[in-house]
């Protein structure tokens, strides 16, 4: 999801929702206008908006009259990587009405989901050497591909699942396991 807000109370009423983003591991873009550099002695509703922000962030970008401070390319590739997360975007005055130069900008990169082989066959081998295996399924088992993949392997080993409340609804409640 997007959202963009005006600095200050604007700004500050989207907090709850990135702390949720930053929670739930949802992608999520914050933008939010601020104050143009040479206007540093403006003090109404003025907040060090991405210090309040960092901790929930997986990348953040400022774009004042000499551009980009990240290439924006880099910034999605941050929400798009694992753990998935929220972004933010401070805009200025300056910053949107600069001409871009669309050579120094590049498209963003799909996320590498690699799989670790290695780490792979451990787990292999430690759910075959398991007398009575169970799954506990947390948030990253929440979209369609990895629930559907939890409930194969599930029924592949006989395993009962335990969910978190952020992976309820990832196995029906109807299904025996």
């Amino acid at each position: 999801g997007v959202v963009m807000t005006t600095r200050g109370p604007g700004f500050v009423s989207a907090l709850n929702g990135v702390a949720y983003a930053h929670l739930d591991r949802s992608r999520l873009m914050l933008i939010a206008d601020h104050y143009d550099s040479e206007l540093d002695y403006v003090s109404h509703q003025r907040l060090d908006q991405a210090a309040i922000l960092r901790p929930l962030l997986c990348g953040e970008a400022r774009m004042d009259s000499g551009g980009f401070s990240r290439d924006l390319g880099e910034l999605f590739d941050l929400a798009f990587a694992q753990p998935n997360g929220p972004i933010y975007l401070e805009i200025t005055n300056r910053g949107v009405t600069a001409p871009v130069d669309d050579a120094a900008q590049r498209p963003a990169r799909p996320a590498s989901n690699a799989l670790d082989e290695t780490a792979l066959a451990a787990i292999g081998d430690a759910l075959a050497a398991a007398h009575r295996p169970l799954i506990i399924a947390g948030l990253q088992a929440r979209d369609d591909a990895a629930s559907a993949a939890l409930r194969r392997l599930a029924e592949a080993w006989r395993a009962p699942v335990y969910t978190t409340y952020c992976a309820k609804g990832v196995m029906p409640d109807s299904h025996p396991l």
